[in-house]
């Protein structure tokens, strides 16, 4: 199954940051996507997908997962 990373790690941050999610799925398939939330709820294929690098200007709880495009859930 892949793995995702994200960045900047989670803390507490003065100003707006950038917001990257990085999916890693090693020696297999390949990553098919990945989906995110910025509330705290888990995320689901309904969620947000994944595209671009996003800001976070607020308090938020960014929670994801990824796919790999073996169908493996992270």
């Amino acid at each position: 199954a892949p793995t995702t990373a994200i960045s900047p790690a989670g803390g507490a941050f003065r100003t707006a940051v950038e917001v990257t999610l990085a999916c890693d799925d090693g020696e297999g398939a390949g990553c098919a996507g990945t989906w995110y939330t910025l509330d705290g709820s888990e995320p689901t294929f309904e969620s947000t997908r994944y595209t671009l690098p996003f800001t976070v200007d607020a308090t938020a709880e960014v929670r994801f997962f990824s796919v790999d495009e073996a169908g493996n859930i992270e």
